[in-house]
């Protein structure tokens, strides 16, 4: 959050009021003016601020997200966010159909270390697919998460370095969030130095002009 000093843009004007009209005048143009921008940064700050909080609860709920993962044994094959959608939407079509998996729908969810619905007994299979598609969803939460943080996923289908790569994702989700989490903190500081500063360059424009109305009422009594 960049703070904007407005009094380079405003002394032309203290300056005309100065020597044409109400130096009181000119000090509240000039002190309404430096509200303006102050409200202004308040405003983007406010914007930044609910950015950082998305950003935020994406990760957290990707950090949950890969705690599950790690407890699941599950591992990550190469997939975009399309192809989990894809799968995601195949998967819940043969849970819903109560079908055994087959083709990609069996090898996609076993290259990440999730176990499909086999044949045998239906509602055991929808109990399986919903597991299974529930993985699948953390897995695409994780992996948006990971994307945009720069962090790689975990590859390995060995168990113990699995579990150490999970380990390392969810470290650095957990770093990732906590910067993120001071980054508000300190906006949220700067968002109150803006609204202080627009409250007293306010409170300064209304005693500018209330000023000036009384040197002009004791003008036209001829005081």
């Amino acid at each position: 959050m960049t703070q904007v000093n407005a009094t380079s843009n405003t002394q032309s004007v203290f300056a005309t009021f100065s020597a044409h009209g109400s130096p009181q005048m000119a000090l509240a143009m000039l002190q309404m003016d430096l509200a303006k921008t102050n409200k202004e940064q308040a405003m983007a700050g406010i914007k930044e601020i609910e950015n950082e909080q998305a950003s935020k609860k994406q990760i957290a709920d990707a950090l949950n997200a890969a705690r599950d993962l790690k407890e699941a044994g599950t591992i990550r094959g190469s997939a975009t966010q399309a192809e989990y959608d894809n799968m995601i939407k195949g998967m819940s079509e043969y849970r819903d159909k109560k079908w055994a998996a087959v083709g990609s729908l069996k090898t996609f969810p076993e290259s990440h270390g999730i176990t499909p619905a086999p044949y045998g007994d239906l509602n055991k299979a929808v109990q399986i697919w919903n597991t299974a598609i529930d993985q699948m969803q953390k897995l695409k939460t994780v992996n948006a998460a990971c994307d945009a943080a720069g962090i790689s996923m975990p590859t390995s289908s060995d168990k113990d370095k699995n579990q150490a790569e999970w380990d390392k994702v969810i470290a650095q989700l957990q770093t990732k969030m906590d910067t993120v989490g001071a980054n508000i903190q300190t906006q949220m500081v700067q968002l109150q130095d803006f609204m202080g500063q627009y409250n007293s360059y306010m409170q300064g424009a209304n005693t500018a002009i209330a000023t000036s109305n009384q040197v002009l009422t004791g003008l036209a009594k001829g005081q």
